[in-house]
């Protein structure tokens, strides 16, 4: 799996599994009248930090599947 795709996959789930951030998205949508546009505008820094926080965690030994091997 792409890191990207890892970094989208798991802000998902924080949007879909956490009451607190999903009031907050819905709360945000209704500024923008709920627009895709800005319910992605809201998100993209999310997307951002969750991508740099893996690419850091790979380069110092911690990320990928060799973290899950022993």
């Amino acid at each position: 799996m792409s890191k990207e795709a890892a970094a989208a996959i798991l802000v998902q789930t924080m949007f879909t599994t956490d009451p607190a951030m999903q009031h907050l998205l819905m709360s945000h949508a209704k500024l923008g009248n709920a627009q895709p546009e800005t319910i992605a505008q809201f998100i993209v820094p999310y997307y951002a930090a969750m991508l740099r926080a893996i690419e850091s965690g790979t380069s110092n030994g911690r990320g990928g599947n060799s973290s899950a091997r022993t």
